[in-house]
């Protein structure tokens, strides 16, 4: 390979247009929708087991300089307790993925504000994943996929508006109540006055 790409992209967020986005940006490089489709393998966190994992993960590709491993729902398996083993497991194979390979682990979570900032509930920066891809160094990315705060929702609206080819208007300003009423327009009365 010419250039050290990471080997484990982690995508955490809760803006699914985004992730899927994203998804496509790596299954669009991996050439034409026919290769792609043929080394592409889409895998289930509450149904895939490590082995399925390691059968899609150590493949190799086909005809392509890479083979693309989406596993949504990721830490299902190795969430609550009695879990270590089955993370020390996981944390081995991903250590062990050959460069050929690029692993989407898909991660739903999404941001609280607490004492002044933004903090991911689900993998913060005490997450065993977390401490796992900082030792991994460029093996491993993670990439945000969150949706925009309240604050940010305008600046989004507006982004999302033109990529898609459209654009907002001003809306026209009121008029002022009294530029309303027009000098000949009788008053209205209720029944009762």
């Amino acid at each position: 390979m010419s250039e050290s790409k990471p080997i484990v992209y982690i995508l955490r967020g809760d803006d699914r247009e985004e992730i899927e986005s994203t998804l496509q940006g790596f299954f669009q490089r991996l050439g034409s929708p026919d290769m792609a489709e043929m080394n592409t393998s889409r895998l289930e966190g509450r149904s895939a087991t490590l082995n399925d994992l390691r059968a899609a993960a150590l493949a190799l590709p086909f005809l392509t300089e890479r083979r693309l491993v989406i596993l949504e729902d990721a830490l299902l398996p190795y969430t609550g307790r009695g879990t270590q083993d089955r993370r020390t497991a996981f944390t081995t194979l991903l250590d062990e993925l050959p460069e050929t390979t690029a692993l989407v682990l898909v991660i739903p979570d999404s941001r609280q504000y607490k004492r002044g900032e933004f903090h991911w509930e689900v993998l913060d920066e005490k997450h065993w994943l977390v401490q796992w891809t900082r030792r991994a160094g460029r093996r491993a990315l993670i990439l945000d996929c969150n949706l925009p705060t309240d604050a940010e929702m305008v600046n989004w609206s507006r982004d999302k508006a033109g990529e898609l080819g459209g654009s907002f208007s001003r809306p026209p300003l009121p008029l002022p109540i009294t530029s309303a009423i027009t000098p000949s327009a009788p008053p209205v009365r209720s029944k009762n006055s």
